[in-house]
């Protein structure tokens, strides 16, 4: 199982997103997208942070399988446009991130891949150091079918069905990203749950919500924030 865009659910074009590269450039390191300073809480309802683990959990192996299979030439650049998306949130908050870089970067030395993985798992699993990002993990994937994949910030959601709650946070950084230039750099990741023990039935992968709002592909409820979606499947 893998995270991927369900079938008609790609937000339209937009300028921001065909020029993305060039975007990014000009506005990354200017005015950085700040971070609330909320920690993880142990006072939150535990029912809902084991859903949120064991979807987050689904999400890191799906980012991290997909990096480790990638050869140290491509695994630098993926890690590299990691750093290239961090580079939109204030520098204070992706230090402890980016500490581990170099060594997700860093050339195979051996088949044992125990530092590899602990170095990916630090640098992508962004909320095990706050929550205030508005996102969980950092993925690798086509922001739509066809394309390359990229690094993208991915909010987890588990859900039994096609709606889940996004907080006010979350939709703000979406559309910040998308102030600059960088709508296709931020997803909502809908883990919809089988029974308890299995694989999900499918990691739906929402590029740019704010986008596909507007495009009546996303039914946004404000009271609460709810969110919902169809699929073609």
């Amino acid at each position: 199982m893998t995270a991927a865009v369900p079938a008609g659910l790609v937000a339209p074009k937009t300028r921001e997103s065909r020029d993305h590269d060039a975007s990014a450039k000009e506005s990354s390191t200017a005015d950085p997208i700040k971070v609330a300073k909320i920690k993880v809480s142990a006072t939150i309802d535990q029912r809902k942070r084991e859903l949120g683990d064991e979807g987050e959990q689904w999400a890191l192996a799906d980012t991290m399988g997909k990096l480790l299979a990638l050869d140290d030439d491509d695994r630098a650049r993926a890690v590299e446009d990691v750093r290239r998306l961090l580079s939109y949130f204030e520098p204070e908050a992706t230090k402890g991130l980016l500490e581990y870089a170099s060594a997700a970067a860093a050339p195979r030395l051996d088949d044992e891949d125990d530092d590899l993985v602990a170095a990916l798992e630090g640098l992508l699993h962004v909320s095990r150091y706050s929550d205030g990002f508005g996102f969980d993990v950092i993925g690798w994937a086509p922001p739509e079918p066809g394309t390359p994949p990229q690094a993208i910030c991915q909010e987890v959601k588990s859900t039994s069905g096609s709606g889940f709650h996004l907080s006010s946070n979350e939709w703000n950084i979406a559309r910040e990203l998308r102030a600059k230039g960088a709508a296709s750099r931020y997803s909502v990741l809908a883990v919809r749950r089988g029974k308890a023990g299995e694989i999900p039935v499918s990691m739906d992968l929402l590029v740019d919500p704010v986008g596909l709002k507007e495009a009546g592909l996303l039914l946004l409820e404000t009271d609460g924030y709810v969110a919902r979606y169809t699929t073609a499947r």
